[in-house]
């Protein structure tokens, strides 16, 4: 990565810790009643992990990246140092295809295949999914895909 784009995320994450800080959880007794989610998906923490992690542990923080499947070598190792940082993997589909234009076959493969593949990968289950491309999360025929696949909450775009 070179270093204006270096410089750039870290500015990005920067700006985004502070918002993060400024919206702090509030805590009723041991309960947190509000989250700030910083989420990374299509891969791009791999770039940049070094310096997008360093930055947000310097600060506490931590994130969920949704790798793509058919994007991922399971030999980098990003992902094992991500998850011994206390990172959450989440699930970006297989292929990144837009879900509102696959057969279902696809779709089945597109969510609840690239699920298992990832808890096998990496030996986790995988609760959190991002809709690729935001495409898909007003789709009922996708929604109950991501449901019956187990997903505890998804994100758009």
């Amino acid at each position: 990565m070179n270093k204006l784009r270096a410089r750039a995320l870290g500015i990005f994450c920067f700006i985004l810790l502070l918002f993060a800080t400024l919206c702090q959880a509030e805590r009723v007794g041991s309960q947190v009643s509000r989250y700030v989610i910083l989420t990374f998906d299509d891969n791009k923490l791999q770039m940049a992990s070094d310096y997008t992690v360093a930055i947000m542990d310097s600060y506490g923080y931590k994130g969920v990246a949704f790798p793509v499947v058919d994007w991922t070598g399971t030999s980098n190792p990003v992902w094992a140092h991500i998850m011994q940082e206390g990172w959450e993997i989440g699930c970006h589909t297989w292929t990144h295809a837009d879900l509102n234009n696959v057969s279902a076959s696809q779709l089945h493969h597109e969510v609840v295949d690239a699920k298992a593949s990832l808890e096998q990968m990496f030996g986790i289950h995988i609760i959190s999914f991002a809709y690729p491309g935001s495409e898909g999360w007003n789709n009922a025929t996708v929604l109950q895909e991501i449901a019956n696949a187990g997903f505890l909450y998804a994100r758009d775009g």
